[in-house]
């Protein structure tokens, strides 16, 4: 299975590997449990200068259950947990 998914990242991601090199570094910011109806209404200017000179997305969903862990694994990996196999709960 892993080795499926290592091919099928290779054939996705080759044409970004020959693309013009956009930034030197990636820096992911995700607020726990943040709303982005809660971001709007609140006095963050950084954050919010961050959001407006970077990519941002306002409409972004979890996945379920939504535990930290696994929803950054999914977010990251961009596959549910059942692909990715991170499914820890901690209570």
């Amino acid at each position: 299975m892993l080795r499926t998914i290592f091919i099928a990242s290779i054939f996705l991601l080759s044409p970004i590997c020959f693309a013009e090199k956009i930034a030197d570094h990636v820096v992911i910011v995700s607020i726990d449990g943040g709303k982005p109806s809660t971001i709007e209404k609140t006095d963050l200017p950084n954050i919010k200068a961050l959001a407006k000179t970077g990519s941002v997305s306002w409409n972004a969903q979890t996945i379920l259950p939504s535990a930290t862990l696994m929803s950054h694994a999914s977010m990251i990996s961009g596959v549910d947990m059942d692909v990715h196999g991170v499914n820890v709960l901690f209570t």
